[in-house]
């Protein structure tokens, strides 16, 4: 975290692109390590009986910081700019840092081990091999894209015709996040109640129903649209993960670890590549793309579940 912090403050100073594209992509590394160390805290920790609600209000957590880092950054970019806005985000950082450090309760399941590298490529190719794994770090790469991808170019919509909305106004189109914590909440709970396979095929259908939306040019029904998607992508991204969680019982972390990299893989790639897409086939030609990596996600698991359940 405090890594995280400190590349942040590193980042609002760099003197062109390439500086900044390696600091962040340094700073990247360390964000997704404090996923695979917190998901596997909490799987060591927590009762299982109640690891779904757990990691629901986690996540919960992220989402409230990507809003509030969505909407607060888009108004302090348009008055201080960006370099003074990326300096002030690193502080809050550091200060965050501090807090967790001093309220976080020491471990109490954990048994300390040697780091054994070649071991744990191992364990990365025996999780790959599992099928229920593999499906789930697939889903979780292309449903993270999908919804990076929209968040992306969102603007570009909102600001073009027919909706040609002014920028601060746009900013607060961000708050849908706050239906990504209805999603993980009712995630966590929707998983301790039917399978979680019958959740997450219920999670990602929505996320399609969002997607289908976004095809509106009436803007309650494009926002609601965005709300319906933002719902359904993290209470699927909390079912996943938590599948990932019970389906192994030693090298957590390590299975946390792939669960992340695929999650930020989906998030750079596909989120880089659909703006090419966007450029050549317009807003409706990018949705029906993501449409279709929606469709493919529903697609593994159903055939994942049918064969392996």
């Amino acid at each position: 975290m405090f890594g995280t912090a400190l590349f942040t403050i590193v980042s609002a100073g760099s003197p062109n692109f390439a500086a900044l594209v390696i600091v962040n992509f340094i700073k990247g590394m360390t964000i997704a390590g404090i996923s695979a160390v917190a998901l596997a805290y909490l799987a060591e920790e927590v009762d299982s009986n109640a690891l779904g609600f757990i990691i629901s209000i986690y996540l919960s957590g992220n989402i409230v910081g990507g809003m509030s880092g969505r909407v607060g950054v888009g108004f302090l970019n348009g008055w201080l700019g960006w370099r003074y806005t990326t300096f002030i985000v690193g502080i809050i950082g550091i200060v965050l840092a501090v807090a967790f450090l001093w309220t976080l309760p020491k471990s109490e399941y954990f048994q300390s081990q040697k780091i054994q590298v070649g071991y744990k490529f191992r364990q990365m190719q025996l999780f790959l091999r599992r099928p229920i794994l593999l499906a789930m770090f697939l889903i979780v790469a292309l449903l993270m894209g999908v919804f990076v991808s929209t968040y992306n170019y969102l603007n570009f919509r909102l600001e073009g015709p027919p909706f040609s909305m002014p920028h601060y106004i746009i900013a607060l189109v961000y708050v849908m996040y706050i239906a990504g914590i209805g999603g993980s909440m009712a995630a966590g709970r929707w998983s301790d109640l039917y399978t979680p396979a019958t959740t997450l095929k219920a999670l990602i259908m929505t996320v399609i129903v969002g997607l289908l939306m976004l095809l509106s040019t009436n803007i309650w029904v494009f926002v609601a649209g965005l709300g319906v998607l933002t719902f359904g992508f993290f209470g699927a991204h909390t079912t996943a993960s938590r599948i990932v969680s019970v389906s192994v019982r030693s090298g957590k972390s390590t299975a946390t670890s792939l669960y992340w990299l695929f999650y930020y893989v989906g998030s750079s790639i596909i989120g880089t590549v659909s703006g090419v897409f966007l450029s050549a086939w317009s807003w409706n030609g990018f949705i029906i793309g993501l449409l279709i990596l929606g469709l493919f996600c529903l697609l593994i698991l159903v055939i994942v579940h049918k064969r392996y359940s």
